[in-house]
């Protein structure tokens, strides 16, 4: 039980024992005790107003007591005494702490507890506790930290003056890269940077990165001869050359007679490369002749008249003209725009820089900006045009039993666009899909569209490039693609039409003339692309029996080698003969500048192939001709041009 409790317990007994005691306090009557009486007249006093006379326990006025001697009273008849009455009871003693008197106080400090002692009217007292009041801090003073420095902030109470100190840590500088140049393989990079707190202003170098070589193309060594092999460099497409040196003879002993390759007798044979030496009889050699009749253009075959060894010999023209060489003076090679210019998202005229990729930097034209980003969609009523101009080749050749085929050549940024920079991305609808689609849908023209071709070959090996990097053509290996596709179509009609298969081809990489985007900024020279050349391995392809009348497009096609049986890509026209698959189809493309690939494709899976480079539908030059097949090929950039002068010129 709590002190409180305790002493309100014993101020309630109190009044309890107070009130029964003034109950049984009554004055006797006189003559009963002379004692009590003696005394209750002596202690009065008298009264100063009404309340003396109203006192609890007076039965009589003051008045009726005098002071002068009294003489023989009379007697008085003696009464029983009275019973006490029972004690009346009060109602517990309420404190009133909200009034209570302040006896002692303490006040509370920031950190320490107060006190108050109150005492109630009834005497009792109390002390209360005050809580400390706790700081009130305010900042008076900061130091702002810095990149290099620390801060610190200072807070002092306003009732104690107390204070302490916060540290704040220094920001560190936060640099901002201002300009850089990236290393190349063979010039460092550099950097400069600086800081957007306090400007402070920093630079850095980089090493060159260094060549990545891979081996691309290489010439076993023999024992008698050294070898070569030509290194690429990933990054740039710098090559360079390395001998790989003879390996020597390893001669061993044996015992063989004379043939056309082996000396006779005891001889000594090479383990390697199988030269001997005779002891006694030489060898005699062969007696080669040519075969007339199985030797072709591009390769010769000699059959041995002693032994009957059959030798084939394959020769394959590079792209560029033999013995080619740079015109520095040239208009192609005058610079518009500096080699350290050519980086990603630069734009020069028609030309896009692109990203790099595949050993070199892709270079795109600007001008198909519309067809990637889908910018230049047809409308329902140019479709509908298209499709009335398609309708009415396709009827025209179908009244001549030709079969008509359309067929669309991507853009490379169609399947390319990982090169393009950011600031162009490849769209989900474009004009080569509403063309296709609506041809489909509303007409029985058969529309070839090899993008799927080309994205298999492309996954099918990587590490191949389908399109020049420097040029907006695609190399041989998109030709072959494309072919693919295209004969897998026309064979559903024509099913001795001939497709060769990748295997059969010869392919070698040559540097080739296509860059026109290297060309239009003054870099032809400057820059190198190699590109590969198919030939058939067994040397029967068809051969070029006519050019028309031998123009050419002209620019970067003057440095194409135009003579001869094989190459014909810079004439605006072209024919060609297979005499080794004389049953198949004949064919005559309606192209542009794409078909160049598809041209060695061509010549050797049909009887006769001619090439027209123009957008016009030539009824005439069609009908001088006799083909089987008809084809319109129109690259997607120039769609457009499948609309020229309605449907028959």
């Amino acid at each position: 039980m709590s002190l409180r409790s305790v002493l309100s317990l014993l101020l309630v007994l109190a009044v309890l024992l107070l009130t029964a005691c003034v109950g049984q306090a009554e004055p006797s009557e006189p003559g009963t005790s002379g004692e009590g009486t003696s005394d209750a007249v002596t202690d009065e006093t008298e009264p100063d107003s009404a309340e003396s006379s109203d006192a609890p326990g007076s039965e009589e006025p003051t008045d009726s007591v005098s002071s002068e001697p009294q003489t023989d009273p009379e007697p008085q008849t003696e009464e029983p005494p009275k019973e006490a009455s029972e004690p009346v009871t009060s109602a517990p003693h309420a404190h009133d702490w909200d009034r209570a008197e302040t006896v002692s106080r303490t006040e509370p400090t920031c950190t320490e507890n107060g006190s108050v002692k109150l005492r109630c009217s009834c005497g009792e007292e109390r002390t209360d506790t005050l809580e400390a009041l706790g700081h009130s801090y305010t900042v008076t003073s900061r130091v702002e930290a810095t990149c290099d420095a620390p801060g610190s902030t200072v807070y002092t109470c306003s009732r104690c003056g107390g204070t302490y100190e916060e540290n704040t840590a220094a920001l560190g500088h936060h640099f901002v890269t201002t300009s850089s140049k990236q290393p190349t393989c063979e010039e460092p990079g550099w950097g400069e940077e600086t800081c957007d707190r306090c400007g402070l202003t920093q630079t850095w170098d980089t090493a060159a990165l260094g060549h990545q070589y891979t081996e691309t193309a290489s010439v076993p060594a023999t024992c008698e001869t050294d070898g070569s092999r030509t290194l690429t460099c990933s990054v740039c497409g710098k090559t360079r050359a390395e001998t790989i040196p003879a390996t020597g003879h390893d001669f061993r002993v044996t015992e063989t007679p004379a043939t056309c390759e082996s000396a006779g007798s005891k001889s000594t044979v090479c383990s390697r490369c199988g030269k001997k030496t005779e002891e006694t009889t030489p060898a005699l050699g062969h007696r080669y002749q040519k075969d007339a009749v199985e030797s072709t253009a591009g390769l010769t075959v000699e059959v041995c008249s002693r032994c009957g060894d059959r030798k084939e010999t394959l020769s394959v023209i590079p792209i560029l003209r033999a013995g080619y060489q740079p015109n520095w003076g040239a208009y192609w090679n005058n610079q518009h725009v500096k080699m350290d210019q050519v980086v990603e998202g630069r734009q020069f005229d028609d030309v896009l820089v692109g990203k790099t990729g595949l050993g070199s930097v892709w270079l795109y034209h600007e001008s198909t900006r519309a067809d990637t980003e889908g910018t230049n969609l047809y409308s329902e009523a140019q479709l509908n045009l298209l499709k009335t101009v398609m309708e009415g080749r396709a009827k025209w050749c179908a009244d001549r039993g030709i079969a008509f085929y359309f067929l669309i050549t991507p853009n490379k940024d169609s399947v390319y666009p990982e090169y393009l920079p950011d600031s162009r991305q490849l769209a989900g609808n474009r004009r080569i899909d509403q063309v296709v689609n609506y041809l489909r849908e509303n007409t029985t023209v058969k529309v070839i569209d090899v993008r799927d071709a080309l994205s298999a070959a492309k996954a099918a090996r990587p590490g191949e490039s389908l399109y020049y990097p420097l040029d907006s053509h695609w190399n041989n290996n998109g030709g072959y693609a494309a072919y693919e596709a295209v004969m897998n179509v026309i064979r559903k009609d024509f099913p001795n039409a001939v497709l060769h298969a990748r295997s059969e081809y010869q392919i070698q990489m040559f540097d080739s003339y296509f860059k026109d985007n290297a060309f239009y900024l003054g870099l032809y020279d400057r820059f190198s692309t190699q590109g590969p050349v198919y030939t058939l391995k067994t040397g029967k392809f068809g051969v070029c029996i006519g050019v028309g009348d031998g123009r050419t497009l002209g620019g970067q096609f003057d440095n194409a080698y135009v003579q001869g049986y094989n190459f014909s890509d810079g004439t605006l026209n072209a024919t060609f003969k297979c005499n080794a698959v004389p049953n198949a189809p004949s064919v005559c493309v309606i192209n542009d500048s794409s078909f160049i690939a598809l041209t060695p494709f061509f010549r050797d899976s049909f009887s006769t192939f001619s090439r027209h480079w123009t957008n016009r539908f030539e009824s005439a030059t069609i009908e001088s001709e006799h083909p089987d097949i008809v084809i319109y090929q129109c690259v997607e950039v120039s769609l457009n041009e499948a609309f020229s002068s309605g449907a028959i010129n």
